[in-house]
Parts: C-alpha cells; sequence; structure tokens
C-alpha cells in the first residue's frame, strides 16, 4: 500500500476523476442496516473537565473554547479551521469524554452533534466528500469511535435518529472501501484498516472482508516497526496510539471468535516495553514529537491522560520493567535518585512534526527531558547554534558519528554522547554529559562544542508550565517548582513546592523569559565559538537544601 503499481494508480485516477461529480455521491448509497451484530467493549477512559466544555457546545483548544457546531460544519471551516484540529473534532474520539458523565443529557448531546455532523457533511450537492472531513483516516477514525462508544449513546437512541446514523455510517464504510488501497501513507494505511476491521467485525455481511483487511494491516504494519518495538516515527504519543490500535483490533476479532493473528500479538509485545520506558514518574509520557506531522493527527499528543498510558499497558498484558534503551528507534532512559532522564540520539527527519512556537530552532540531537519523582521539570534541552552568515545549524539525517556511554547504579545515573558531523560545509562536533547523583536533588551536566568557523552556541532549557524562574541575576537564579493536578494525590494533605538553585560556569550570558507562543518559561546559557575551539557550558540544578557554597562541576 505504501507504493501504487499502474493498475492501482489508473484506478486512484478514476476514482479521483469522478468524484468531482455530484452523482458520485448516489454512488455512495445502497443497503442498510438498523444494528451493530457485535457491540464491542471500548476500554479506554475520557476526560470529565472536557465534557462538561462539551455539553457547553464548546471544544477546549490551546487555551481557547471552539464553537464546536461550526466545527463540526465543514462548510463554514473547512478552509480556517486548523488540521489538527479539524482531524480531532471530526474523528469522534471526544464521544469518549462524553461518556464518562453518562447521563441522559450527555446521550443526547452526543446523538445532537453526530446528527449535526451527518446534516452538514452528507449531502451530494456540496460534494462533501471532498472536503477534509473526508480524508480516508479522519473517516476512518470516525467509524471506529461511532462504533466503539455505539453503546453509550445509540443503546437508548430513537428509530429516526438510528435509520440517519447507519445510513451514514454504511456510506462512509463504501467510501473507505473503495479508495483504502490508493492511500500511499503508511501511518494512514494503518488508521484506515483499523476503521475498515472495525465495520467488518460489527456491521452485517461483511466478514468475508476480515481476512482481506488483516493481511493488508500485516503489510502495512511490517515497515513501522522497528526491530526494537519503536516505531518508524519516533514519537512517543503515536508509540501509545498504535499499541492502543492494536489491541483494540485484537479485541475486535475475539468479540466474533475470528482467528487471532500471531503477528498482532508479536507486535502488542514488542511496543508495550517501550511505552513504559517514555513514562515519567506522573504517567504520562516523554513529550518528544517525532517524525510525524502533528497537524495530521486525530489525538492530543501533548495531553495523553496517564489513565491511557495505564489502561494500554494493563491491556497489553506485557510484564516487565522499562528497558534502558532503544536503539533502533534512538533514546536512552536513565535513573537515578535525583530523577529520570530520557535522551534523544537520533535526529528528527520530518521538519513539519516541529510545532510552530516562534522559537529558534534547535540542532536537532541530543535533546533530552528531565523528571523528578511525579513533577516534570524540563520539557526540552536543546543547543541552538548560529552561523556567521545568520543561518541555524540543523542536523537532519543519521550520517553523523555517535559514541555513547551510560551507566546506572546504586542512585547514580551517568550519560555521555559524543557526536560530530560535517553538515551545512561546517564540521560541526558536541560532547554532552549528564549526570545523576545517588543524592536527591543534585542533577549536573557539560555541554561542550566545536565548530570548523566561528558561531554562537546555546543551551536552552525548556521547563514546564507550572515551573517560575526566579532571579535578579545571573549567578542567583531560583527555580520554582509549583504542584501541578496531575502530582498531587488524593491522600496528600498540602502541597509542596520546590525551590531549586540554578549553577553555571562558561556561558558568556545567561538569559530567561517566557516563550510568547508557548507560555512556557525558558532559560538560555550562550557562549561564542571560536573557530575549531572547544568551549564547554556546565550547568547544575541543586534542591536548595543540598545547595553548598563552593560547589565545583
Amino acid at each position: 500500500m505504501s507504493k501504487l503499481n499502474p493498475l492501482s494508480q489508473l484506478s486512484h485516477f478514476l476514482h479521483h476523476l469522478g468524484q468531482k461529480y455530484r452523482l458520485y455521491g448516489l454512488t455512495l448509497m445502497g443497503r442498510s442496516t438498523s444494528e451493530l451484530l457485535t457491540i464491542p467493549t471500548d476500554p479506554w477512559p475520557g476526560d470529565f473537565q472536557i465534557a462538561h466544555t462539551i455539553l457547553e457546545d464548546s471544544f477546549p483548544f490551546h487555551n481557547q473554547l471552539i464553537p464546536l457546531k461550526e466545527c463540526l460544519n465543514y462548510l463554514k471551516w473547512s478552509n480556517r479551521c486548523p488540521n489538527h484540529l479539524l482531524a480531532r473534532l471530526h474523528g469522534f474520539e471526544w464521544l469518549r469524554d462524553l461518556r464518562t458523565i453518562s447521563t441522559n443529557p450527555s446521550r443526547k448531546r452526543a446523538r445532537q452533534l453526530i446528527a449535526h455532523w451527518i446534516n452538514y457533511n452528507h449531502s451530494w450537492t456540496t460534494k462533501s466528500w471532498l472536503s477534509p472531513s473526508w480524508r480516508p483516516d479522519i473517516v476512518a477514525n470516525r467509524l471506529s469511535n461511532w462504533i466503539a462508544v455505539y453503546d453509550f449513546f445509540g443503546a437508548s437512541a430513537d428509530d429516526f435518529f438510528k435509520q440517519s446514523f447507519f445510513k451514514s455510517l454504511m456510506r462512509q464504510y463504501r467510501y473507505l472501501r473503495r479508495i483504502y488501497t490508493n492511500v500511499t501513507d503508511p501511518l494512514q494505511a494503518f488508521t484506515v484498516l483499523k476503521g475498515l476491521i472495525a465495520c467488518a467485525c460489527t456491521l452485517p455481511r461483511q466478514k468475508g472482508r476480515i481476512s482481506s483487511f488483516v493481511n493488508n494491516l500485516q503489510k502495512v504494519l511490517k515497515n513501522q516497526i522497528l526491530p526494537d518495538g519503536g516505531h518508524v516515527s519516533r514519537s512517543p504519543a503515536l508509540q501509545l496510539m498504535i499499541l492502543r490500535d492494536l489491541i483494540d483490533i485484537r479485541s475486535l476479532l475475539k468479540s466474533i471468535e475470528a482467528e487471532d493473528p500471531p503477528f498482532l500479538q508479536q507486535a502488542i509485545n514488542a511496543m508495550a516495553p517501550l511505552v513504559r520506558l517514555f513514562r515519567h514518574g506522573d504517567g504520562g509520557l516523554a513529550d518528544f514529537v517525532g517524525d510525524i506531522d502533528p497537524y495530521a493527527v486525530s489525538f492530543d499528543c501533548e495531553n495523553i491522560p496517564p489513565a491511557i498510558v495505564d489502561m494500554a499497558l494493563s491491556l497489553a498484558d506485557v510484564r516487565g520493567r522499562p528497558p534502558g534503551r532503544a536503539p533502533y528507534m534512538g533514546y536512552e532512559r536513565c535513573m537515578g535518585k535525583s530523577g529520570l532522564v530520557l535522551l534523544s540520539v537520533k535526529s528528527f527527519h520530518n521538519e513539519s512534526a516541529l510545532l510552530s512556537t516562534g522559537e529558534e530552532p534547535g540542532v536537532n540531537i541530543l535533546d533530552f527531558e528531565w523528571s523528578v519523582g511525579r513533577q516534570r521539570i524540563i520539557k526540552r534541552c536543546d543547543m541552538i547554534i548560529q552561523l556567521a552568515d545568520h543561518s541555524w545549524l540543523r542536523v537532519n539525517d543519521d550520517a553523523g558519528s555517535l559514541a555513547l556511554k551510560r551507566h546506572s547504579k546504586d542512585g547514580n545515573g551517568y550519560l555521555a554522547a559524543d557526536f560530530d558531523q560535517f553538515i551545512q560545509g561546517v564540521a560541526y562536533r558536541h560532547q554532552r554529559q549528564i549526570y545523576l547523583s545517588n543524592e536527591e536533588g543534585d542533577f549536573r551536566g557539560h555541554d561542550t562544542f566545536m565548530l570548523s568557523q566561528p558561531a554562537m552556541a546555546a543551551v536552552r532549557f525548556v521547563f514546564a508550565r507550572n515551573i517560575e524562574i526566579q532571579s535578579q541575576n545571573t549567578k542567583k537564579i531560583k527555580i520554582k517548582v509549583y504542584p501541578s493536578s496531575t502530582v498531587i494525590r488524593k491522600t496528600e494533605s498540602r502541597k509542596i513546592t520546590q525551590t531549586w538553585s540554578f549553577i553555571t560556569k562558561g556561558a558568556s550570558d545567561v538569559l530567561w523569559q517566557d516563550c510568547k507562543e508557548t507560555g512556557l518559561p525558558y532559560l538560555m546559557l550562550l557562549t561564542p565559538l571560536i573557530k575549531e575551539k572547544a568551549q564547554t557550558i556546565k550547568w547544575a540544578f541543586r534542591l536548595d537544601e543540598n545547595v553548598e557554597t563552593g560547589v565545583t562541576f
């Protein structure tokens, strides 16, 4: 499915040509149904707060409230609604949020919004199938979610709603069956096949198609899972979501007593340990974006609830501790008494995967995240290199040389990476050392740079949202860590605020402020680089009761 043969290309061309005519909508009509043969069990939790917002006809998005009904009307919003918001809204993942309330008003609201979508996205006169809401993977997600949560909103529905609902379901299913062999993007192809399998397992007269869909799924999946079990995208969020989808597919096949293909369980067994690798102490996943386009996914990469991670690992039923490294996926995990560090040792290839934050682009390798207990502190620490021509140095392939050393014992954690590459006409070398002490509240590192031409270098620390930088000068920088709702246990009677002292040596200047676009605080250690001369910046975080005078690096 990743490469079309000449016959498939001709079929794709003719289908695409036919879609331009209004009469194409008539070809999607046909025999309908009035029920699902099997109603699957959907174990995935939703968000109670989002549900309350939806009941008020809004949807939370980047600290804004979006009018939900307008977003579900593609005629009003298709040209100005961001692609990632459109994918999330028209994929109907948020039905699970409404289900968390599970009252008659929430069921009624779910039916109202589904009926609203059908009214504004099924017109053959406006050729609605050409709208973004009918992109194959969005259709597949919508069908999967409608079927998965049907018991919540459909069991108590009247006949008029059911008739309209199943007529729409069958039309979208026919559309998806026609085009799925023409989907070339591997991730979209996987999502489309999950939607097709969900329909084939639950709709009448479709069981005979399952084996073909499953065979195609095996082909699509084969090129997406690396030997260490990681997904080729290098995205922790996508690692989890594909694991969740595989668990769903396994459950669907079991529900109709279909043959359980061995490759499905093998994929689950391979992927689950790496989900554990990416978990921080708060239960959530690392924030590395990976090689996916965040504007083309139907889930919120940055805010996946820990409950979903818990459920996925529980249902995967793959026991064991988190692995210390994923060599093919390109990550290292190191723990000590002073926290957990996740280090990326490969570059990201997809430029569109980088969120537009208004920040200067980083070098794109040896970035790390740091958390202590249930509290995240550093969301990203990366390097910035500005060359003499004012361009930004950026590693975008794996042609460089990387030497890695690691040690973890008796509460100590140590990682040392030495990377060098000739890129953009520059010989670049970066040595990064990270040390987690066996004493709580002692985290430090060294960054040594060397270039074959003059440049300006910076080590950038991007902090979590509940962090505040308090300082009056560069010699006395305090990092205030306020407890967030994700780290407070119900049994705790008070919230504890930590204060860390940040110490640095070797930087010519230290800057700190909040990013205008994201609102996240960040701190930058700057130093000029002289041609072919190594320059080292040393830094340390010390919990206040651990801070001593005369600290040596």
